[in-house]
Parts: structure tokens; C-alpha cells; sequence
């Protein structure tokens, strides 16, 4: 019997940096492409990354694969303290090749969190029941009690966290260091458009589906360091220019909470939000403008993540004026995910 998970892609549209703070709100999307995981029983466990143009094998005695570690024993620590029985062995295959472009550099669609959600759906769904026979569940600790609440709008973003969630979320960020605001593992897992609250227990609301304006991904000039960056957003956080980093922090904020209160569609959100980044990107020396860059209300760029290395072309023209003179910018279209989680089985 052979088991299969597909796991959609993830996007941060706004919040970045945000999300770091405790309860920090921020717009997250989950879209096409899937990553895909295949599982078939073995006398071993062994699993193979397939990401782009690179293959590399993973066993228990040749660790070496450090998201396939992390997940494993975080797992393993779950099943325990649940009272259940680690799967029997299998060969896992985890193939995150449509996240890559035809030259091997990552699309930006956070490969490594929706590998961590299928690995640890499949191992906590395969794994045994005590030895009573009676199914325990491993349960994560309750997520921090969260809401927004404007004007009138009041909804709850607190839920208990799923068991393979919560060994997604720990294993991922204990493959960081600890580090990690999780909205890439969240949105990966529960799929669709919501508004992420980071913390040390995240949390997650789902958003109505809305019309969308067009969205297309870029590369901007070079790679961009996460971990500096965050750094560099640390150091100015609760260094000389705190009140300036925290009113950016507040503008991005109001942004996030508009749309999510329907007091703004996400054009505008969006173009508020870019606002705020190119702000806090010259107070932490983290470029935030793309290039090329984009400046119109009805067409513009905007930086997603950590500095300029990703963006998003934003356009609520349905004519696409622009399409032609773009053609040479290999211009990736954002689809909204279908479920977020597939899973089957075949013979």
C-alpha cells in the first residue's frame, strides 16, 4: 500500500517582520503548486529529498538531512508522551521540485515548511495505538487566546493545534534554531487566504475568498539573508530608532487589520503595507524596493519577506496594459490553493 500527500505552497503578503512580535498580525496565502510526499512500507526507513535538480538520501544512521531530523524527533517526543507507537518503517519520497524554476533556484513558495506539514502528517497519521488498543491523541498545548477586534468586527483566533500541526510548527522551528514566526507552516496546513498571528503559539483565522486583483511573483537582483535581516530588524526594534521601526510596525499593522475588517480590499491593503515596508526596510539598512520597481496605486511591486530577494507585481487592471512590455520578466501567476491537504492511498 503506498500513501500520498500533495501540500500546497505558502506566501506572506503582508506582515513581514510583523509577525515576529508577539500576536503580530499578517496576511498569508496559501497557492499552486503542491509539493508531493510518497510513503510505501520497508524493512527501513529512508527517506529522499527530491528538490529541483538535487536528490539527497536520508536514514536514521546517516542523519544528515536536517528538516528530516528535527521532524522525526519531535515526532518520536509527541507519540511518546501520547502513548503511542512510533509507524513502522517506510520509504518516504518528498518531492519539492515544482517549488523550483527550470534553472534549480527556489520559487519562493516555502518549500521546507510544506515538506515539514506532509512529513508530519504522515507520521502522525500512520502512527500505532497504545498498547491497550485505545487511540491516544497527542495533543499540542492549546494555541495563545487571540482576537481582533475592531469596531465591530470580533473574531476569535485561538484553536486547539492539531498534533500534526503542532510537530510541523516544532520540528521546523527546531531545524531553525527556535527561530521562526510558523505563518509558513500554518498557512501550508490550513490552505486558503487567513490572517496569521505570530507568537510563540501561533494562531489562525480563515478569511472569506475574495476577488483577488492579479498577482505575479518575481525574483528580485539577489539572494536576501533571513537570519541577517532579522537581525538587523532586531537590533533596530530595541536599538535608537525603536519609535521609528515601531510606528512602521504600526502602519503595516492598521494595514493588515483593515482588510481583515473589510474596511480596505487587498489592492489597498497591499499598497499600504508596501509603504511601510520600504519605510522600516531603509531604518534596518534591509533594501524592501524591488527591481524593477513598480509605484501605482493600480500596478506596483511589492518586496514579500525579508528584504528585496522575493516580490509580488500587483495589478487590479483586468486589461493588462502592462503584459508586454513585462514579457521578458518571467512573471509566475499566484493561484489560490484548492484544499490544502491531500491525502490518498493505493495499492
Amino acid at each position: 500500500m503506498k500513501t500520498q500527500i500533495s501540500v500546497a505552497g505558502n506566501l506572506l503578503l503582508a506582515g513581514e517582520y510583523l509577525v515576529l512580535e508577539e500576536g503580530g498580525p499578517g496576511l498569508a496565502l496559501a497557492l499552486e503548486p503542491r509539493i508531493t510526499l510518497e510513503a510505501q512500507a520497508a524493512a527501513e526507513w529512508s527517506l529522499e529529498a527530491r528538490m529541483g535538480p538535487q536528490r539527497q538520501l536520508w536514514t536514521p544512521g546517516e542523519r544528515g538531512l536536517p528538516l528530516a531530523d528535527a521532524i522525526f524527533d519531535t515526532a518520536a517526543e509527541y507519540l511518546a508522551a501520547a502513548g503511542r507507537s512510533f509507524p513502522h518503517p517506510a520509504k518516504i519520497i518528498i518531492d519539492t521540485s515544482p517549488f523550483f524554476d527550470q534553472d534549480g533556484r527556489k520559487s519562493g513558495y516555502g518549500s521546507s515548511a510544506a515538506a515539514a506539514v506532509a512529513l508530519s502528517l504522515y507520521l502522525l497519521r500512520s502512527a500505532r495505538p497504545n498498547q491497550s488498543g485505545e487511540e491516544a491523541v497527542a495533543v499540542a498545548p492549546a494555541a495563545a487566546a487571540s482576537a481582533v477586534t475592531e469596531g465591530s468586527a470580533s473574531t476569535s483566533l485561538s484553536a486547539a493545534m492539531p498534533a500534526e500541526l503542532a510537530v510541523a510548527l516544532h520540528g521546523h522551528r527546531r531545524m531553525q534554531g527556535g527561530r521562526g514566526s510558523g505563518y509558513d507552516i500554518f498557512t501550508s496546513y490550513y490552505g486558503g487566504f487567513g490572517l496569521f498571528s505570530g507568537g510563540v503559539e501561533p494562531a489562525w483565522q480563515k478569511l472569506a475568498a475574495q476577488q483577488l486583483p492579479d498577482l505575479f511573483l518575481y525574483q528580485g537582483l539577489s539572494p536576501v539573508s533571513s537570519a541577517a535581516a532579522v537581525a538587523a530588524f532586531t537590533a533596530a526594534r530595541y536599538g535608537s530608532e525603536q519609535s521609528l521601526v515601531e510606528a512602521c510596525l504600526q502602519s503595516s499593522r492598521a494595514a493588515v487589520l483593515d482588510y481583515a475588517c473589510g474596511r480596505s480590499a487587498l489592492a489597498e491593503c497591499l499598497y499600504a503595507a508596501r509603504a511601510a515596508g520600504l519605510k522600516l526596510g531603509r531604518l534596518i539598512a534591509v533594501d524592501a524596493r524591488m527591481s524593477p520597481d513598480f509605484d501605482q496605486p493600480e500596478l506596483f511591486s511589492k518586496a514579500l519577506g525579508a528584504g528585496n530577494e522575493l516580490g509580488c507585481l500587483v495589478s487590479v487592471r483586468g486589461d493588462r496594459p502592462w503584459e508586454a512590455a513585462l514579457a521578458g520578466m518571467n512573471l509566475l501567476p499566484v493561484r489560490l490553493s484548492g484544499p490544502p491537504l491531500c491525502t490518498g492511498a493505493s495499492v
